[in-house]
């Protein structure tokens, strides 16, 4: 931008104050004209040969499909038609000079100079977006907002395609220990299935089936891309987990918090989805020692059943079913604390449960009873466990030691005054 606004500012200069060129001279400008086309013609080949190495490099390592993308950078497109277009422009502006003239001098080369300005312009933007293909991080911005244009002409196919190649980096930062890399990986695939969602909820937005140009397959668009994005999530997850990584398997179960939200606020069916898919994250992570994955996991079910009546007008909604998952899942995450860690207090166990059950005390909606009721039988559970627990007498530890030989100490004195007080034979 700076290149064009210096470039009219000399041309607007020039166009008060002509300069007069000799005609000896005039044959020399015009190949100065004319080479700079040139150059500036060439300039962007030149760069998109000198990239295209490490595109395929960072394709192979790192970001999937890049090069797809590369060559279908309409801003990179444009900017190549006005590469070719401009030698032919300052060909035309260096024959005028030297043979035809009906260009005044001045005027001649005050539009020189205007091209000039936006042709260095538009090398310097296509250098950074270029540079911008080499950057994992700027590339998945491109990957969200190529999946957003596929939402939004209905082509979730490319959708699904765009979700799996951002999925693929998140895969490849987690092995590599990239933590904001995976990061933004799990917040972009949120942003594209909330977008995704609230496309869907639109009256004006139609679903054809993902199966592009098969009819009637009978395929549920909604649920397909769901599970086809939980399913992505699960390896970024389970990658993680093999790595030690609890900063991101945290993170999926929150991500997958937020989608059961979004896709409630679309049809309350479809929450249990990302329900069943955080349990399974959650338990896998578990498996693998994640400290207090467990925990984090019970404080996103108990947040996400206090904001449903919130954001969802849950009125006339058969909500029983959402919140029977949500409770086994809490249910199993109980448990896994428990296993871990026996000394836990029950009152911190059983809070999220009574945080429910508080929840839905003085609801008026039909189905308060059976969620209260659900969670009365777990809490019910707990306590009867609470009291065996109680109940149930120390262990004494042993009252006299055990020395190497498997003999107590006190057997061990014994036998030894006895030997002491024996006459020899």
């Amino acid at each position: 931008m700076l290149g064009t606004i210096v470039s009219v500012a000399v041309a607007v200069y020039l166009s008060f104050h002509p300069i007069e060129v000799a005609s000896g001279s005039v044959n020399a400008f015009a190949a100065v004209i004319a080479l700079v086309g040139l150059i500036m013609g060439l300039a962007l080949p030149f760069l998109s040969a000198m990239i295209w190495r490490p595109l395929q490099k960072a394709e192979l390592t790192a970001t999937p499909r890049v090069t797809e993308l590369f060559h279908n950078d309409n801003i990179l497109s444009y900017i190549r038609y006005w590469s070719l277009l401009l030698p032919l422009l300052m060909f035309v502006l260096a024959i005028d000079l030297s043979i035809t003239h009906f260009i005044p001098v001045s005027a001649l080369l005050a539009i020189a100079v205007v091209l000039l300005g936006i042709s260095l312009d538009a090398i310097q933007v296509a250098t950074a977006r270029m540079s911008n293909y080499l950057s994992p991080a700027h590339t998945l911005d491109y990957f969200n907002a190529a999946a957003k244009k596929g939402i939004k002409e209905e082509k979730y196919g490319e959708v699904c395609a765009w979700i799996d190649a951002i999925s693929e980096v998140g895969v490849q930062a987690a092995r590599n220990g990239r933590l904001s890399l995976s990061m933004q990986v799990l917040d972009d695939i949120h942003d594209i299935l909330r977008n995704f969602l609230q496309a869907s909820k639109s009256i004006s937005h139609h679903l054809p089936n993902v199966s592009e140009g098969k009819k009637d397959s009978g395929v549920d668009t909604v649920s397909y891309v769901l599970l086809f994005a939980f399913q992505r999530l699960e390896m970024i997850n389970n990658k993680a987990a093999e790595m030690k990584l609890e900063p991101i398997c945290s993170h999926v179960v929150n991500i997958l918090g937020k989608i059961a939200l979004d896709a409630a606020q679309y049809d309350i069916t479809t929450a249990q989805y990302p329900l069943l898919y955080l349990g399974r994250a959650t338990r896998i992570a578990s498996e693998h020692n994640i400290p207090d994955i467990s925990f984090k996991s019970s404080i996103a079910l108990t947040e996400l059943a206090k904001m449903l009546p919130q954001k969802v007008d849950t009125t006339y909604l058969e909500i029983a079913p959402f919140y029977t998952v949500l409770l086994s899942q809490l249910d199993q995450n109980a448990k896994n604390i428990f296993k871990n860690d026996k000394s836990i207090s029950f009152d911190v166990l059983l809070q999220p449960f009574n945080d429910i059950k508080n929840l839905f005390a003085n609801s008026s909606h039909q189905d308060a009873p059976a969620i209260t009721n659900m969670t009365d039988n777990i809490l019910e559970q707990f306590k009867t466990l609470e009291d065996v627990l109680t109940s149930m007498a120390p262990i004494a530890p042993p009252s006299t030691p055990i020395d190497d030989e498997g003999l107590s100490s006190k057997i061990v004195d014994d036998l030894e005054n006895r030997l002491k007080g024996a006459s020899p034979p």
